[in-house]
């Protein structure tokens, strides 16, 4: 994505539409991102996907981006609400003790809190660290 350009036009296009140009607006963004591609598609592929466009919008915007990067690859390991988002999703929901609803419903609550975890951890912790 880097090679092409892709990222970096993605990155203008979403700075300039998001207005999210701080490091807490672009965390925010890129995990909600990646959270909702996750959700349907497999946890690597939302990962490889989305941080290089999470490195590209936070160097258009003059952001660090480690954590926007790390919030972006984090989040997207959540996918819990989709048989397809990740191998033991698939196989919980295949023996079919789990009814589709239930993982929907227990999964959203999941991705939510996790989502505010990370984010939270992210902001707090990553400047302390690095």
């Amino acid at each position: 994505m880097f090679t092409t350009g892709l990222a970096d036009w993605m990155g203008h296009g979403l700075v300039n539409s998001m207005n999210a140009q701080t490091t807490v607006g672009l965390v925010v963004l890129f995990s909600l991102i990646a959270s909702v591609v996750t959700q349907g598609a497999s946890n690597t592929a939302s990962a490889s996907m989305v941080v290089p466009v999470a490195i590209a919008v936070s160097q258009a915007a003059g952001v660090n981006p480690l954590q926007p990067a790390l919030a972006a690859a984090l989040c997207a390991a959540i996918g819990c609400m989709l048989p397809v988002s990740t191998p033991p999703n698939a196989i919980a929901y295949g023996s079919g003790c789990i009814p589709l609803t239930q993982m929907i419903r227990h999964g959203f609550v999941i991705t939510v809190v996790g989502i505010i975890l990370i984010d939270a951890l992210i902001i707090w912790l990553v400047p302390m660290i690095f």
